[in-house]
């Protein structure tokens, strides 16, 4: 079995509680990557900790092993304008900071490959939408509008919905062919 779990703020205990541990315990393992691209600079500091210390491992988080924190400092390029955001998760095996790294790395990569897409260009979350199976059904036809966006190399989401919204049966010949 295993967990990766990203503490968030509205876990208020367990997040203050791995915000203690690894400010007072030294670090397993670190691993840190630069990446530089779309006009920022991000380095990000992948480290891990084994202090469970006050953390109920016998009942809420059964086979905890570690504590994971990722600093990401950000740089603008150009307005040199700097952001510093930690973020803390919690997993169930015993990892080098360099697999956390690329793990959670990979994690953002579909995060921002589809669901930012659906929050950003399909405005998802403000959706009013909230009744029996519709807002599974129309998160469906979204992700079908996204694949079949891609499966045509368009150049993005939104040239697609120009291109097709309203045009149904034109976008299903082209996916077909």
């Amino acid at each position: 079995m295993t967990i990766v779990f990203k503490s968030k703020k509205t876990k208020k205990k367990l997040y203050e509680q791995i915000e203690l541990n690894t400010n007072v315990s030294k670090c397993l393992d670190s691993d840190t990557t630069t990446e530089k691209n779309r006009g920022r600079l991000e380095i990000r500091k992948v480290e891990v900790f084994d202090d469970l210390c006050n953390i109920d491992t016998q009942k809420d988080w059964i086979g905890l092993k570690r504590i994971v924190k990722v600093t990401r400092k950000t740089t603008i390029l150009k307005s040199k304008k700097e952001s510093i955001d930690i973020s803390y998760y919690i997993s169930s095996i015993k990892l080098s900071a360099k697999d956390y790294n690329e793990g959670i790395r990979s994690h953002w990569s579909i995060e921002n490959s589809l669901h930012y897409v659906k929050d950003v260009t399909f405005k998802e979350d403000e959706s009013l939408i909230h009744k029996g199976n519709a807002p599974e059904f129309f998160s469906i036809v979204r992700n079908m509008a996204i694949n079949s966006f891609r499966k045509l190399n368009l150049d993005s989401i939104r040239q697609g919905i120009r291109l097709f919204g309203g045009k149904i049966e034109e976008l299903g010949r082209l996916i077909s062919a």
